[in-house]
């Protein structure tokens, strides 16, 4: 997880992308493309501490959060997503953002970072099975922290994504996904597979299967070579999301 190590005192602007076409509106501010992302690790025997500070947060705040939790690199990962229109939206938060780091330093353990990410609807797309599964209604995730190999040549990679996510239809795949782009990153994006619950997310067909099935063994590895030639998963991990300690908005 060393590619997240990035500071919040870094906010840089970035131009925000719309809602793809025919994709329902959320509420509570989720439809924007923008999310202040804050991935923090906690050991075990401070979880119980550091969940209820967290409930005790919940209650004295109306911001519109979503908290998932899950194993990774011996800690408990906690990722807080926090959606925002415009950046004069982070200036207002920035004496609670100071005084909450504050107030749980003591209980993380490193790494933890602040990010802004951008959704990249090109690579983005819901499941063909439950038009209605998306972040706010998800409860299993896989996220995949991906590098970008060559970011210059967006375009075909968005190209190859499009092939894989007509085959994704085809075979009335059960997730849907989410990708979204560090703003300060070089070429790093962070993928969420999203389930309606853990037993199917396990269950769903690997890439390679599931391609596989729909174009034929040989166009599968091909596919996916034209994929791999241009992204490389850096590190992956599964989360289940944390309703006591959300609070989707209005």
């Amino acid at each position: 997880m060393k590619t997240w190590l990035i500071a919040a005192s870094c906010l840089l602007m970035f131009a925000a992308a719309s809602v793809r076409a025919g994709e329902p509106s959320l509420p509570g501010g989720w439809s924007s493309p923008l999310r202040l992302a804050k991935m923090e690790n906690v050991d075990p025997g401070d979880i119980a501490t550091y969940e209820a500070a967290r409930r005790v947060g919940k209650s004295a705040s109306t911001d519109a959060v979503m908290v998932w939790s899950g194993k990774s690199h011996g800690a408990q990962t906690y990722l807080r997503l926090i959606p925002f229109t415009r950046f004069g939206d982070l200036d207002a938060r920035q004496d609670t953002m100071a005084v909450s780091a504050a107030n749980r330093d003591p209980l993380l353990r490193a790494p933890f970072v602040t990010q802004v990410w951008r959704r990249v609807d090109e690579m983005s797309f819901p499941s063909p099975t439950d038009p209605g599964l998306n972040e706010l209604t998800a409860m299993s995730a896989r996220i995949e922290i991906v590098s970008e190999l060559d970011d210059a040549k967006r375009a075909t990679l968005v190209q190859a994504w499009k092939t894989l996510e007509t085959a994704l239809a085809a075979q009335k795949y059960p997730l849907a996904t989410v990708t979204y782009e560090n703003s300060f990153g070089h070429g790093e994006l962070i993928r969420i597979w999203l389930a309606k619950d853990e037993a199917t997310l396990k269950s769903a067909a690997t890439m390679s299967v599931l391609l596989g099935w729909e174009l034929g063994d040989r166009k599968a590895r091909d596919l996916l070579f034209e994929i791999n030639q241009h992204v490389q998963i850096q590190s992956s991990f599964l989360v289940q999301r944390r309703p006591e300690l959300s609070s989707p908005g209005q």
